[in-house]
């Protein structure tokens, strides 16, 4: 059973701002299999609801419905470090098939890859990361919706302000390991920058290279006993900058 509660903007007519909260709540049955030590493979199936509420106002929520449906998932990761990779590769294919046999009131279908490549040494590594989401012909409500914004995700955008049925992304990072805490605080620093190109669409076949939105980040990370920190700042194409400071995983 998973329980999660998100505050967030959604972006209208990519300029004005509309605080919202999602609620949602689902359970999950699934078979799966792991692939040695660097893998798996799991489907399923799963119902739940969600509940979308604008937070200017008390008026009724914007969206209260049920979910259902089926999913599968393949994970192949042979990074050493999933935060601040230096070597290895990771790919993640998820498919989620909505239906109304299994209590849904939005049918539709959602294909997500995520995929990464570090290459380099102990001291400097370069990390290729790539994204892409599909509605596979479908129509994909609202919430959920892939997005892009926030610091590794197009990091001069904020959270949200582009979301769409359709989605890539793709970024190349460059890690300088810089230092090392203490053990009993955490692990190695780094100093690292990126360049990202990413965008949405609402079908797949308006996906074009010359309309992704570029970007670009240069940031502290550090290891900490509490997770990955981050402090820095994102830059867009159009103007807009983003200063970070996160606590937690970014991909």
């Amino acid at each position: 059973m998973i329980w999660s509660r998100d505050r967030r903007d959604v972006y209208l007519a990519n300029v004005l701002r509309l605080p919202i909260e999602e609620r949602r709540l689902e359970g999950r049955f699934d078979l799966g299999a792991n692939l040695g030590q660097v893998g798996e493979v799991r489907v399923g199936a799963y119902r739940g609801l969600i509940r979308v509420r604008e937070l200017l106002s008390v008026a009724s929520p914007l969206i209260d419905e049920r979910r259902g449906g089926w999913y599968a998932r393949f994970i192949h990761d042979r990074l050493d470090n999933l935060d601040f990779p230096t070597a290895g590769s990771f790919l993640e294919v998820e498919a989620r098939l909505s239906r109304a046999a299994l209590g849904a009131e939005e049918p539709y279908n959602r294909l997500e890859v995520r995929g990464a490549r570090a290459l380099g040494g102990d001291r400097l590594a370069c990390v290729l990361r790539g994204r892409a989401v599909g509605d596979l012909g479908s129509a994909i409500p609202f919430y959920d919706q892939p997005w892009l914004g926030g610091l590794g995700n197009l990091s001069g955008l904020d959270p949200a302000e582009l979301q769409d049925d359709n989605l890539a992304m793709g970024s190349l990072t460059t890690l300088w390991r810089i230092g090392r805490l203490s053990p009993i605080l955490g692990g190695n620093a780094y100093l690292g920058a990126s360049l990202e190109a990413g965008g949405a669409w609402p079908r797949i076949g308006q996906v074009q290279i010359d309309g992704m939105r570029l970007s670009a980040a240069a940031f502290l990370g550090v290891e900490t006993i509490f997770g990955p920190l981050y402090l820095g700042w994102g830059w867009a194409d159009e103007g807009q900058s983003s200063a970070y400071f996160q606590l937690g995983r970014i991909f």
